[in-house]
């Protein structure tokens, strides 16, 4: 499709994706000996009831990784690619989770050892 720039820059542009939906995701680190249970009922729990987050497809929870200080949670939604704002729905989702987690008496890994690592293997 060509479109004239003067079309462009005096035009209001609505980008629409191909697919109506979309799935994103938020990774949550988490101390290895955590309540892997408890915690991914936290994540869902955070999704649930957030605008711009879809009731179907559920959202899922999977262990993304093992780290050597922690492990790494990854909590997926699927959101209405047309009227949802992702980065927007995002955001909130990641507040709901820190909220979720401290409600439910679960710590995140303190920050030190987050770096601590990212060095370890960027030096590697």
């Amino acid at each position: 499709m060509l479109v004239p720039n003067a079309e462009l820059f005096t035009s209001r542009v609505t980008n629409n994706t191909a697919a109506p939906v979309r799935r994103t995701s938020v990774e949550v680190p988490v101390a290895y000996g955590t309540d892997l249970a408890r915690a991914e009922r936290a994540l869902l729990s955070a999704a649930d009831g957030v605008a711009g987050v879809l009731a179907a497809p559920e959202p899922s929870v999977r262990v993304r990784a093992l780290g050597t200080a922690d492990m790494v949670l990854e909590l997926r939604f699927w959101t209405d690619s047309r009227r949802a704002d992702l980065l927007a729905t995002t955001s909130v989702v990641r507040r709901r989770v820190v909220e979720a987690f401290s409600d439910a008496g679960l710590p995140l890994p303190e920050p030190d050892l987050r770096r601590v690592e990212l060095q370890s293997e960027t030096s590697a």
